[in-house]
């Protein structure tokens, strides 16, 4: 799956290529492309952390991953509005926030809040938010992140135990979700391919 997407990314995206009356279609696709180099980049290294055991970092970057693929479905669900609404609206202004987003100070646009992203495809796909939450509590240096990765306690010895490499058998709170990932990823972009022509037609009225 993953082999199948990186053979996917293109190299180069002409401007006028898509339409050459607006830019909203080479916007979307631009958005798509990008995110396409992503989550590629950080599902490969996922997939070494978690055949070396690094269950610590694979975790945090599935849930990268996830982030990748619900910001793909959003692209889709805008698009597929617009489609149903037969007009381009406010589109620009997200796919705008989406190239260009960032949370630091004076930035052009401000980032694009990835919770939403999140929250829309749990409608999709059901638990995805819960998914979300679990890895997120790898991500942080609580219980979850240190504790319970690196070091076991003891209590009748009444010492602690430390291990750069925890148990193996942890991998499945994190591996079918990047499986998750990288399917819905695939699904929504090539979904947008089938979108674009119907969308080209829109934005040249």
């Amino acid at each position: 799956m993953l082999g199948s997407l990186k053979r996917r990314r293109s190299k180069r995206i002409h401007q006028f290529s898509l339409s050459k009356r607006s830019k909203l279609p080479f916007r979307v696709v631009t958005i798509r492309e990008a995110l396409l180099y992503r989550i590629a980049e950080i599902s490969e290294a996922a997939c070494h952390l978690y055949e070396n055991n690094k269950l610590c970092s694979a975790f945090t970057l599935t849930r990268s991953a996830l982030e990748t693929a619900a910001l793909l479905f959003l692209l889709d669900k805008k698009v597929g509005e617009i489609i149903k609404q037969d007009n381009v609206g406010n589109i620009d202004e997200f796919l705008m926030k989406a190239l260009f987003g960032s949370r630091n100070k004076g930035a052009r646009k401000t980032a694009l809040n990835v919770l939403t992203a999140i929250d829309h495809f749990n409608k999709k796909c059901k638990g995805t938010r819960d998914y979300y939450d679990n890895l997120s509590n790898y991500a942080h240096p609580n219980f979850d992140g240190t504790f319970s990765m690196f070091a076991s306690h003891d209590q009748q010895n009444k010492y602690t135990n430390f291990s750069i490499f925890p148990n193996k058998s942890r991998r499945s709170e994190g591996l079918p979700l990047l499986c998750i990932a990288l399917k819905s990823f695939q699904y929504y972009y090539e979904s947008i391919s089938r979108l674009i022509p119907r969308f080209v037609q829109i934005c040249e009225k």
